[in-house]
């Protein structure tokens, strides 16, 4: 029986080895083609400097809409086309700023609007300022240190954690929920320490959330460098002052569209397997990293695979989404 088993094995090598030889083949032909025809990288450039931000409800992120539909069309794929989804349309109209005033002086800091945020009735809205280095530390100051303030929410994240989105996912409730935690203790806006470990000038914006029945107030973003700036002077200066300004709404929920491109299953086209990065960017960046490399990578699914000839047995669907 032994004897018998070794040589089955030999005979059935070959053909393991023929079809372990084709597979890598095949791997090897798609990695260089993707390395080699520089695809992705002329898409992306596109869709970043030519485009640009694509704000959801917006023209840019219609005219991404249109461009990856091309893009896809081009390919020959099976099947390309539209599924329109309702999005949420919050609009800037004037870009946030925010002047600190200490000592009869002013100076400006670097500031952005966090996603999701109320404006300031088109005027400064000026209060003092406390500092919040903890959750925790909201509740403990309550309503009798922070009702018509401006409270600054300055926890870092954790430098020291190995995974860096544990660092901040453990800072994130001072962007995503900071708002409504401050204003039930009766807070007039919140400033949020941007989510980044590195130090610079650049204020970082991202989604929020308003508890339902609580004042909505503004919510903006605060530079690394410029919070590091902002906390050593309420040490010296506890009572200055900062002035916050920012026009943006809440406009009705619109129309938009994901795009889908399709390779179809020789054997099994029901079965589908899923590839795709949202299409939408924030007002503020060309969104190459989030999501504009996801989309254009997931785009070069279906261009490889047809360049190369695979014919997968099951359906290929490439998504562009839109609102993430």
């Amino acid at each position: 029986m032994k004897e018998l088993f070794i040589v089955i094995v030999i005979l059935l090598s070959p053909f393991v080895v023929s079809s372990q030889d084709k597979d890598s083949a095949i791997i090897a032909d798609i990695y260089n083609e993707a390395l080699l025809s520089g695809f992705s990288m002329n898409t992306l450039q596109y869709l970043c400097t030519e485009i640009g931000p694509r704000m959801t409800g917006t023209e840019q992120a219609d005219k991404a809409v249109e461009y990856t539909y091309e893009v896809m069309q081009k390919l020959n794929v099976d099947s390309v086309y539209k599924q329109e989804v309702k999005v949420p349309n919050w609009n800037i109209y004037k870009r946030a700023s925010a002047t600190l005033y200490q000592d009869g002086k002013e100076q400006n800091l670097n500031v952005d609007a966090v996603g999701g945020s109320v404006g300031t009735s088109g005027k400064e809205l000026k209060a003092q300022v406390v500092e919040i280095r903890s959750r925790k530390e909201i509740k403990r100051l309550g309503r009798e240190n922070l009702e018509g303030k401006i409270v600054f929410l300055n926890q870092k994240m954790d430098a020291t954690l190995l995974n860096p989105f544990q660092a901040y996912g453990e800072a994130a409730w001072q962007r995503v929920h900071g708002a409504s935690e401050a204003a039930e203790y009766g807070a007039v806006a919140v400033l949020i320490r941007s989510l980044s470990l590195t130090a610079d000038d650049y204020p970082h914006t991202g989604i929020m959330r308003y508890k339902e029945g609580v004042e909505k107030i503004p919510s903006l973003a605060l530079s690394t460098n410029d919070a590091n700036l902002l906390s050593r002077i309420l040490r010296a200066c506890p009572d200055c002052e900062i002035g916050l300004s920012l026009d943006a709404k809440w406009e009705e929920d619109t129309i938009s569209y994901n795009v889908v491109g399709e390779i179809r299953g020789s054997k099994y086209p029901e079965e589908i397997i899923t590839v795709g990065g949202h299409l939408d960017s924030w007002f503020n960046d060309p969104g190459a990293h989030d999501d504009g490399a996801g989309c254009v990578q997931s785009i070069e699914v279906l261009r490889i695979f047809k360049k190369l000839g695979i014919q997968p047995k099951r359906t290929i669907r490439v998504v562009m989404f839109m609102d993430e």
